[in-house]
C-alpha cells in the first residue's frame, strides 16, 4: 500500500504501488474490497479532501496529479473507476498530493517544484463535476533532488518544505514569492493525521 485514508469508523480507502485504488468496509470479510485500476504506474500519494471526503487526490509515477469523485463510478467490469474531476501532468513524476482544509491540494514532484491547486468551492461540486483546464495556482521552485524522499516533507508538514526549520522555509518562500507567501501559509498545510 502507498496510502490509506479512513472515511469513517468502518470505511477505508487505500492506494497501491501498482496503480490501484481500493475501498474496504471493515465490517465485511477480510478478503473483500472494491478495487479500481487508476493507472498502470505507481500511485505514490493519496489523500481525501477533509471537507469533502468523497473527493480524492492522487499523485503518480505517470507524472499526474488527479482529483477523483468517489461518488460517481464510471465504466464497466474491470474498467470501472471513480469519475476523474481534474488532471494535471507535470514534467516528471508527482510524489505527493495533499488536501488541506480550504480545499487546496499541494503536490511535490521530481521536476523540482511544489505546486498549489486552489479549489475553495470543491465541497460544493455536484456529482460528475469536471475541470477542463487544471493548472496550479502557485508554483514554488524547490530542489527536491535531496537524496531523501520528497513525499516525507509533505506528509510531516508542508510548512517545512524540506528545510530544517519552519523559519528557514518561510525565509526561502518569502524571498522567491513575496507577494504570495502570506496567503500561502493561510492554507493550513501542517497536515499529518
Amino acid at each position: 500500500m502507498s496510502g490509506v485514508e479512513r472515511l469513517d469508523a468502518h470505511t477505508l480507502y487505500f492506494t497501491t504501488l501498482k496503480g490501484v485504488l481500493g475501498h474496504k468496509d471493515t465490517r465485511e470479510p477480510s478478503s473483500s474490497a472494491t478495487i479500481y485500476r487508476l493507472t498502470d504506474k505507481k500511485i505514490g500519494g493519496f489523500t481525501l479532501n477533509p471537507r469533502a471526503p468523497h473527493l480524492a487526490a492522487t499523485a503518480s509515477l505517470d507524472r499526474t496529479v488527479k482529483i477523483w469523485d468517489l461518488r460517481k463510478i464510471v465504466g464497466r467490469g474491470d474498467d470501472k473507476t471513480p469519475h476523474c474531476v481534474a488532471e494535471h501532468t507535470s514534467k516528471l513524476s508527482v510524489s505527493a498530493a495533499i488536501w488541506n482544509t480550504t480545499g487546496s491540494v499541494v503536490t511535490t514532484s521530481y521536476d523540482d517544484t511544489i505546486k498549489v491547486y486552489k479549489m475553495p468551492d470543491s465541497r460544493n461540486w455536484k456529482e460528475g463535476y469536471t475541470i477542463d483546464e487544471f493548472e496550479p495556482d502557485v508554483v514554488i521552485p524547490h530542489n527536491n533532488q535531496t537524496g531523501r524522499w520528497v513525499t516525507m516533507y509533505v506528509l510531516i508538514s508542508f510548512l517545512f518544505c524540506g528545510f530544517s526549520s519552519p523559519l528557514q522555509c518561510f525565509s526561502h518562500l518569502h524571498s522567491i514569492l513575496p507577494q504570495t507567501t502570506s496567503g500561502l501559509f493561510q492554507l493550513d498545510f501542517a497536515y499529518y493525521r
